[in-house]
């Protein structure tokens, strides 16, 4: 759940990341903005029009494929693409940032994803 003024990055990181710092704005991060649904990559704002905003109740996800070094996203279980224009081969985290209040929850594989091909790894 995030009031309106509340800015929510979504996405993968590499150890260490700044924890003041939203996701996507340093090196070896993908963010996905709720706001605009923009893409941020190390740093770099490379896809503005990526998804729609994100709305209380939007359920977000955010995958890294190890094989091809493309980290992706999803909104309500439906593929939105890849946030990265180049591979990265990185250990990454997951990662969530907020500019103010709110609440969320986070799914690592304890239950099923909505994003069915994401499910044949857990």
């Amino acid at each position: 759940e995030s009031p309106s003024r509340t800015v929510l990055s979504i996405g993968v990181a590499s150890t260490p990341y700044p924890p003041f710092r939203h996701i996507g704005k340093d090196l070896c991060s993908v963010g996905l903005y709720s706001e605009e649904g923009r893409i941020t990559e190390n740093g770099v704002e490379s896809v503005p029009t990526f998804a729609k905003p994100v709305h209380v109740g939007t359920v977000i996800g955010c995958g890294y494929d190890a094989s091809t070094g493309m980290v992706f996203f999803t909104s309500n279980g439906e593929f939105l693409g890849n946030g990265n224009e180049e591979p990265m081969w990185r250990a990454f985290h997951a990662a969530v940032a907020a500019d103010g209040e709110c609440s969320f929850s986070v799914n690592f594989g304890q239950e099923e994803f909505l994003y069915d091909p994401a499910n044949e790894l857990r």
